[in-house]
């Protein structure tokens, strides 16, 4: 029987936050797929900054992030649309 890990400190924080996230970047978005893919991203982003410092607010900078980046491919896929036509 093998046993699974269990998730570092940090990916726990992660774990807490993934479904709120999620919706967060839906509503932005319209589209679940491209919200995973930002949560997957903003997971990435995460790991990185929390293996260089501690984080104060995690839920704050999850949100933060993940608002962000939803906005930015929001409007990138608007530019496209508007260099098409």
């Amino acid at each position: 029987m093998t046993r699974s890990k269990t998730p570092d400190e940090h990916t726990q924080v992660f774990l807490r936050q993934q479904n709120r996230l999620r919706s967060i970047a839906y509503r932005i978005l319209g589209n679940l797929q491209e919200a995973e893919e930002i949560v997957q991203e903003v997971y990435i982003q995460w790991h990185e900054i929390s293996c260089k410092e501690k984080v104060k607010s995690p839920g704050a900078l999850l949100t933060t992030l993940t608002t962000r980046r939803s906005l930015d491919l929001m409007k990138s896929a608007a530019k496209q649309r508007e260099s098409y036509r």
